[in-house]
């Protein structure tokens, strides 16, 4: 059975109850996306972090792993850096928040081994790629390069199911 929404699902306090799906779009005006997320959740939880982390207390949830997914994969590097940046800035202020960075694959393994390394180096905690990000998908040789920073760093990827051809702007 699933454990009620309304207690922590750890039965152990020292043990912190970490949501790893939490889907924060701060930077994505498409209304669309926000409205449905808002009848959805209740609440603006998409976009307003205080609604966010109010909602994830009152559930006993201790943390949130924050990732941007229609910038996950993107070939837009300006987009995805400015996304990664507003990321930072929200995980770097809360201490129960913890940042997966977009990787924009579609720009190139290259770029996106950049971007990756980038923001470890600023303090996220791993990066989401997407099981295909247009046509280059996990088990491309064009990922060796981000799954080489993974290694060697010991970060985890989030690898993110393609749901949508694009959500993100433009």
């Amino acid at each position: 059975s699933r454990p009620d929404l309304g207690t922590s699902m750890s039965t152990d306090s020292s043990v912190p109850t970490i949501d790893f799906g939490c889907h924060f779009l701060p930077t994505i005006e498409d209304s669309t996306i926000h409205e449905y997320i808002t009848q959805t959740a209740g609440a603006p939880i998409h976009s307003d972090l205080d609604a966010a982390m109010d909602r994830y207390r009152r559930t006993g949830v201790d943390g949130m792993v924050l990732s941007a997914p229609p910038h996950i994969g993107s070939g837009d590097t300006e987009a995805v850096v400015r996304s990664n940046d507003a990321l930072a800035d929200l995980v770097a202020a809360h201490d129960q928040l913890y940042g997966l960075a977009a990787l924009p694959v579609a720009a190139g393994g290259d770029r996106a081994a950049q971007e990756f390394q980038r923001c470890l180096d600023a303090g996220f905690n791993g990066g989401a790629i997407e099981t295909d990000s247009d046509g280059v998908g996990i088990t491309d040789p064009e990922l060796e390069q981000v799954l080489e920073v993974a290694d060697r760093t010991g970060a985890p990827l989030l690898v993110h199911p393609k749901l949508f051809e694009s959500l993100a702007p433009g």
